[in-house]
């Protein structure tokens, strides 16, 4: 597996775990591959990714940031 297939495997497994509309979560994937991609100049892609943490992790902290904005959510909030 290239460098580059692990980079897309772990931005997919951060976005199976997003809920945000699409218009969002394309922005999501676009930044998170661009500081991955920025990361990886200075370090191996095992540390980046080990830093970063479960994809899990990641899209929790990414819904926390969102969580006041329920337009961008992609459900509901009751």
């Amino acid at each position: 597996m290239t460098g580059d297939d692990r980079v897309r495997g772990y931005v997919h497994a951060v976005m199976r775990n997003l809920y945000l509309k699409n218009e969002y979560r394309q922005q999501v994937a676009e930044d998170l591959t661009a500081h991955i991609a920025e990361a990886i100049r200075e370090r191996s892609i095992d540390e980046v990714l080990e830093d970063l943490g479960h994809p899990r992790k990641i899209a929790a902290e990414i819904m926390e940031a969102y969580e006041d904005d329920c337009d961008r959510m992609g459900f509901l909030m009751l």
